[in-house]
């Protein structure tokens, strides 16, 4: 029995792998490399279980295609490239060239998705996309506005240096157990769980209640929250504080809460405050604060 050692390919952490594997290719049990920077002998149980796709089901290496019947069968591969070719060409006949389109898998090599966007776009010539890019749109999306970029701006290290971590509507214990292990041995570091629990006693606290697909509200309430004790503390520039709550006033205002509530919460001493503070908000129409609010969140 040899061990080789590649990488996970199920996410981007890229989790390093020893694979044994018997002389006759059967691999007969996938460990956790050990000395590998990223798991340190750690992975998930997604990981762990990658020798079934070689062993439990068997690979096919004929291309398959249903028959009148619906079920599938193996077929050669140049009766395969014949009838694609023959499908294909019939569609864009009828329909267009730009009737056709593909979507690749985040499971492709490089080189494998070139060649896919190759032959698709310039000899196919239909419209296509991968995966590993239509996936993350809203990621992209909300990175893009929050940040400026499109891409995560933290690492592994950010992680092990919190002082806080806040996870919203996920178990990284089961989900993400990787990332899970760079924080769970510090001590000092605080960790927030916004679950079902949290939301309850915060509905309790602003006497409302949270509906489905309204996470714009958590955050915004959160966002109030840290700019309060950040003008208290005085560790950020009041213009990024005041820009916070700018937008958390504009939200209330939308979502019809009284001015007293208002001035509870963002710590104004009376509802006198808040008017002077905020009139130009309270004299905006609904529909005009909501297009104020959907630019800057």
């Amino acid at each position: 029995m040899k061990v080789i050692r590649s990488t996970c390919n199920y996410c981007s952490i890229a989790c390093n792998l020893d694979f044994h594997v018997e002389d006759n290719g059967f691999i007969a049990r996938v460990v956790p490399t050990l000395d590998y920077p990223v798991n340190k002998g750690f992975c998930c149980v997604k990981g762990l279980n990658l020798d079934k796709q070689n062993t439990e089901h068997e690979n096919p290496v004929l291309p398959l295609v249903r028959d009148e019947n619906g079920k599938l069968k193996q077929i050669q591969w140049q009766e395969a490239f014949d009838l694609f070719a023959k499908r294909v060409t019939e569609i864009q006949e009828k329909y267009g060239k730009e009737s056709f389109a593909f979507l690749s898998t985040g499971q492709l090599a490089t080189e494998e998705m070139a060649l896919a966007g190759h032959i698709g776009r310039t000899f196919l010539g239909g419209n296509g996309d991968g995966n590993t890019r239509l996936c993350m749109a809203t990621s992209v999306v909300a990175y893009k506005q929050s940040f400026g970029f499109a891409a995560p701006p933290y690492t592994f290290n950010d992680l092990e240096h919190s002082d806080v971590i806040i996870f919203i509507g996920c178990n990284p214990v089961v989900a993400h157990p990787i990332l899970w292990g760079k924080t769970k041995n510090k001590q000092s570091e605080r960790k927030v769980p916004i679950d079902e629990e949290f939301i309850q006693k915060l509905d309790e606290y602003l006497n409302s209640s949270f509906e489905e697909n309204e996470d714009n509200r958590l955050f915004t309430h959160v966002s109030n929250n840290m700019a309060n004790k950040l003008i208290k503390k005085r560790t950020q520039t009041e213009v990024t504080c005041h820009g916070l709550r700018h937008t958390y006033v504009s939200f209330l205002i939308y979502h019809n809460i009284d001015v007293v509530s208002i001035a509870r919460l963002v710590g104004h001493k009376d509802a006198t405050e808040t008017l002077q503070t905020y009139a130009h908000l309270f004299e905006r129409r609904q529909d005009e604060v909501f297009e104020l609010v959907r630019k800057i969140i």
